[in-house]
């Protein structure tokens, strides 16, 4: 098996272009076979393997005659940083931190997702499920939107004494429906807040409520 050993980062590119992945030419490569060795540091075919299906995650090209070379200078980099002593900094292990969640994360959705049943079948039976579950009427309403409580209270004196709503909307509303007269349109009770959707299904036509 041919192993490389880089001592300095200038000859870098002179190693790696001799190299040109002659490790792999074996009959059968094993991901633990070295391919190179950085400062003492071995970079395995596994490594170079791995690298290439992180680029190809993210849609980048991989050329399979560059990969090594471009494997070995961030092993480099890796190496240069730690001597600066960048591993150390809080920056870096609150980064760290980060990084092993959303590995943690992505790993547990994946094994839920294995065994998750996604057929073409399964999702329409859920999605008729839950049309079935949901409130599919809808509703037409008008709303007075107002700051305070004491001008809520007001505004229902005034329509109780029997005030326009569509004109009282227009003067006193702070909503963006109040200069239609406070028309929301018709609308699914799901769509709206939940004290305002409770209080829509429980009103009889034509009469008004304070939320």
């Amino acid at each position: 098996m041919n192993r490389f050993t880089i001592k300095h980062l200038f000859v870098t590119g002179l190693l790696v272009s001799a190299i040109s992945l002659p490790a792999l030419a074996k009959e059968t490569p094993k991901t633990d076979d070295v391919i190179a060795t950085v400062n003492g540091t071995d970079i395995t075919l596994g490594d170079v393997q791995l690298y290439m299906s992180s680029k190809a995650a993210t849609g980048a090209p991989a050329d399979p005659g560059s990969i090594l070379n471009e494997v070995i200078n961030r092993e480099l980099i890796r190496q240069a940083a730690i001597k600066d002593g960048l591993d150390k900094s809080k920056d870096f292990k609150k980064a760290m931190e980060v990084q092993k969640t959303n590995l943690l994360v992505n790993a547990e959705l994946s094994k839920h997702l294995e065994k998750a049943d996604l057929s073409d079948e399964a999702l329409k039976k859920e999605y008729d499920k839950q049309i079935k579950g949901a409130d599919q009427k809808e509703y037409k309403a008008r709303h007075i939107l107002v700051k305070t409580e004491d001008e809520a209270k007001a505004v229902v004196k005034s329509l109780n004494d029997g005030a326009d709503f569509i004109k009282l909307a227009k003067e006193k509303s702070i909503g963006p429906s109040g200069p239609n007269g406070g028309d929301l349109g018709w609308f699914q009770a799901g769509t709206m807040v939940p004290a305002f959707a409770d209080a829509v299904k429980k009103l009889d036509k034509g009469k008004i409520t304070e939320t």
